[in-house]
């Protein structure tokens, strides 16, 4: 991750310093563990009306792994 911000700092010329380089990191890594822990998806589910659904393991993974993509801006 480190190396992919430094390489899109430098490719594009962006003014990033060594404080807002770490805040993003830490925040990155911060909110890919807490999406990586499957409860938040589980309840999501069952507060917008897919308990059914969210019972079952298979149905919980199909259903996170588009939300992480369209979180992260792209498509599932």
């Amino acid at each position: 991750m480190a190396l992919m911000l430094a390489v899109t700092t430098v490719l594009l010329d962006l003014p990033v310093g060594w404080a807002g380089a770490t805040a993003g990191i830490v925040f990155s890594a911060v909110t890919h563990g807490f999406r990586d822990r499957r409860w938040p998806v589980k309840a999501w589910m069952v507060l917008t009306g897919s308990g059914e659904f969210a019972k079952n393991p298979q149905g919980r993974c199909s259903v996170d792994r588009p939300s992480m993509s369209s979180a992260c801006g792209s498509p599932p």
